[in-house]
């Protein structure tokens, strides 16, 4: 029984050390009298040797601990929370100046490190990012590589999960995004490729499905969708082409894939499908009347956070019926807008060889 005692609480004290290795430093007052053997004021009146300071609502809890000499901070200072974990450390490379600074999660991993420079700005004394930092996940892989020149990010920038995949390859000029990115998936697949100007998407653009082969391919002119724009099936095949004119759609050409087109009201307009570019297939066009109603939702919509739906009525089909390589065969239904039927064509071979339609 004792053993078993004695291993539980080994257990549990090893626990507690993986869970918090840094332990609770904050807790841990300095040995002495402040004044004498901490918090001194040296024969010159300058603070000198080591230092602390308490929250003032936690007295008992340290805010820092640090060393000065001669009144500069020198040497690595730690800063704790209110719980006495800690929170960061700051290397005076050259006092308040230049730190190289770590901070680190409430459980005692790293979370990011990098240099701080500090410099009046607009009147002010700013510590500023510089150079390389690094941020981390929970699990310690690397999350961020990125780069600062005084305070604004300037160069390359890359981001990775927390399984270590690179996800985002990026660049920086003046703190704007500006030259080639990547961006992949977090199993690895490239999933877009393009270029910044300015914080501005520019020149060619492309986007890829996690096979790999291109999703859609374009240009951009100062982040405005311009020239002429592809968009694939995954595996290659042609689905549609758009020409733009700085972001206005100049014409639509269909390629292979399904058509559904809206009126500005939200009435449907036309469902259709297109095979190398031809129509093929059952298809309707409607009118622009109709209207949505709204009914209450079910039970299980309001479980989720629906509190009402809407349905399509009184919509009018102007043509139904089937296309072939781009005409129209066999019988073709035409109605007028109050959904009265004007007439029944039939075509065969892209001609029309029958019509109900009374000749006036």
């Amino acid at each position: 029984m004792k053993f078993t005692r004695l291993f539980t609480l080994l257990i549990i004290f090893w626990m507690g050390f993986i869970l918090h290795p840094q332990g609770q430093p904050g807790l841990q007052m300095p040995k002495g009298k402040a004044g004498e053997d901490f918090n001194k004021i040296n024969s010159s009146g300058k603070r000198d040797g080591l230092w602390v300071r308490q929250y003032k609502n936690k007295p008992a809890v340290l805010y820092y601990s640090g060393y000065y000499t001669q009144g500069v901070p020198s040497g690595v200072w730690e800063f704790y929370d209110q719980d006495g974990y800690l929170m960061s450390k700051v290397n005076h490379v050259q006092d308040t100046t230049v730190n190289v600074v770590q901070f680190f999660y409430k459980e005692g991993g790293l979370m990011a490190e990098g240099q701080f420079v500090g410099a009046m700005k607009e009147g002010k004394w700013n510590r500023m990012k510089n150079g390389v930092w690094k941020l981390y996940h929970p699990n310690q892989q690397v999350s961020t590589i990125e780069n600062y020149k005084m305070g604004v990010r300037e160069g390359n920038v890359r981001i990775f999960s927390a399984q270590g995949v690179m996800v985002v390859d990026e660049n920086y000029l003046d703190g704007e995004k500006h030259g080639p990115f990547t961006e992949w998936s977090e199993k690895g697949k490239k999933i877009k490729e393009g270029s910044y100007v300015m914080g501005n998407l520019n020149g060619e653009f492309t986007t890829y499905y996690e096979s790999g082969s291109i999703k859609e391919k374009g240009s951009y002119t100062k982040g405005i969708l311009d020239s002429v724009w592809r968009f694939y099936h995954d595996g290659g095949r042609d689905q549609l082409i758009i020409h733009y004119d700085m972001g206005e759609i100049v014409k639509k050409i269909y390629l292979n894939m399904e058509v559904e087109e809206y009126y500005e009201s939200g009435i449907p307009k036309r469902f259709c499908t297109y095979e190398k570019g031809k129509l093929q297939g059952p298809f309707k066009e409607y009118y622009d009347v109709g209207h949505f109603e709204v009914y209450e939702a079910t039970e299980e919509d309001k479980r989720n956070g629906i509190m009402e739906r809407q349905k399509l009525v009184d919509t009018v089909v102007a043509v139904e019926g089937d296309y072939l390589d781009g005409h129209f065969e066999g019988e073709i239904t035409f109605r007028k807008k109050d959904g009265s039927m004007d007439r029944v064509e039939t075509w065969e071979g892209g001609k029309m060889i029958k019509t109900t339609a009374k000749n006036n």
